[in-house]
């Protein structure tokens, strides 16, 4: 598997924090097979971007919103293309004072994923209490 990966910064709002990649990935095996016989190689191209704002809710504490969109795209094989999107949101506390204090967060995302095979289809759903 080759990756090429190009990132990029796109401007925003003040606050407001973006970033974006493109992707090439070409991959010799992307059915995954153990048999010669049955690989198939190809190329996949991804798009992605995501923004955060923060907005503070004391002094120690804060809430970060944001989202995230990716588009992939297989010419070789169609059923491959994906789009997908989700949203972001997450609560911190910081105790103390510098860049070395703790910092106790929670993290919740959803993601919605959109293929052309229905089976593929979906929604995820993740909290997560960082340590």
């Amino acid at each position: 598997m080759v990756v090429f990966s190009l990132p990029l910064t796109v401007f925003a709002a003040p606050g407001v924090s973006t970033s974006g990649s493109l992707t090439t990935t070409w991959n010799d095996n992307l059915s995954h097979s153990a048999q010669a016989v049955d690989r198939r190689a190809a190329e996949i191209f991804s798009a992605s971007g995501n923004f955060s704002q923060r907005f503070p809710l004391s002094r120690d504490a804060a809430l970060i919103t944001g989202g995230i969109a990716t588009v992939k795209t297989c010419p070789r094989y169609d059923g491959l293309d994906a789009l997908s999107a989700g949203a972001q949101l997450e609560v911190r506390q910081k105790f103390g004072l510098g860049a070395l204090a703790p910092v106790v967060s929670l993290h919740t995302e959803a993601d919605a994923t959109a293929v052309h095979e229905s089976t593929r289809n979906g929604w995820a759903a993740t909290t997560v209490l960082p340590t």
